[in-house]
């Protein structure tokens, strides 16, 4: 969530961007996430959360508990 948060934050985003989160990620990190999938969405005003190569407006490379993630973010359209 924290990474996540300064990733939008590092790619100047509003607080109320909705986002698309793609990432790669060792399989004990992409089990978290879908565990914890509609409250990491929540938390960060994500619409679509996919493991895809990440792209987007911002992405970066994160070290989590000693693994490396790879995440991606682009803002949606407003409507």
């Amino acid at each position: 969530m924290h990474r996540i948060q300064n990733l939008r934050k590092r790619a100047g985003f509003e607080v109320t961007d909705r986002i698309v989160l793609s990432y790669q990620a060792p399989s004990r990190l992409r089990r978290a996430l879908e565990r914890f999938r509609e409250y990491v969405m929540a938390e960060t005003l994500c619409v679509e959360l996919r493991e895809s190569e990440p792209e987007g407006e911002a992405s970066s490379a994160e070290q989590i508990e000693g693994l490396e993630a790879r995440l991606g973010i682009s803002r949606t359209p407003q409507r």
